[in-house]
C-alpha cells in the first residue's frame, strides 16, 4: 500500500474515532501530505504539487479536490501558515486529467463528494463517473469507455494508472 493511501486511511480512522452521539466533530487535518510538498512561486503565480511519480498529471489547481488547504496554525500563541491534508477527496464534474504519457485522458462527467453519515458514522466514498479518452495515431483523443469508481478508487487510478483491462 502506498504512502498516500496509508495516510488517507489514517485520517479517516482518526475522524471516525472522534465522532460520537449527535455531535459531529470536524475531521482532523494532518501536516503530513499525500504529496511530497506544495510549492508556489509568487512571482510567476504558479504552483506545483510535486507528484511527478503519479501516473496522471494532477496540477496545483486540484489541491482542493485532494483535500489540501493552506491553513493557519498556532505555535506558542503565534500564528503561522502551513499546508494540511484533509481526509475527504472531492473531484468534480468537468475535471479533466491527462496521463503523463499523453495517451489517455480522464474526463469526469458526474461526481459526488466523500462524506460521513452523522448517524452511522460510515464514510460515503462518493462516486466519480468518467470517460476514458485515448489518443489515436493522428494525435486526436477519442472516446474509449465510461467507468464509475468511488472518489478513493479514482485517486488510486490517478496515482497508479488504469488497469490494463480498461485500456
Amino acid at each position: 500500500m502506498s504512502h498516500e493511501i496509508q495516510l488517507l486511511e489514517t485520517l479517516w480512522k482518526r475522524a471516525t474515532e472522534k465522532e460520537s452521539g449527535n455531535h459531529y466533530y470536524r475531521a482532523d487535518k494532518s501536516t503530513e501530505l499525500i504529496i511530497p510538498r506544495v510549492d508556489y512561486c509568487q512571482d510567476s503565480r504558479t504552483g506545483d504539487l510535486n507528484n511527478s511519480h503519479w501516473t496522471f498529471n494532477v496540477p496545483y489547481a486540484f489541491r482542493d479536490a485532494l483535500g489540501l488547504s493552506f491553513d493557519q496554525r498556532f505555535k506558542d500563541k503565534k500564528p503561522y501558515m502551513v499546508w494540511v491534508q484533509g481526509p475527504y477527496i472531492d473531484f468534480k464534474e468537468g475535471d479533466s486529467l491527462k496521463s503523463k504519457s499523453g495517451d489517455i485522458s480522464l474526463s469526469v462527467k458526474m461526481a459526488t463528494p466523500m462524506s460521513r453519515n452523522r448517524k452511522t458514522h460510515i464514510i460515503d466514498y462518493g462516486l466519480v463517473d468518467f470517460q476514458i479518452l485515448k489518443r489515436d495515431e493522428d494525435g486526436k483523443l477519442h472516446y474509449h469507455s465510461m467507468r464509475t469508481l468511488n472518489q478513493y478508487e479514482f485517486l488510486q487510478t490517478l496515482i497508479y494508472g488504469l488497469p490494463d483491462s480498461d485500456l
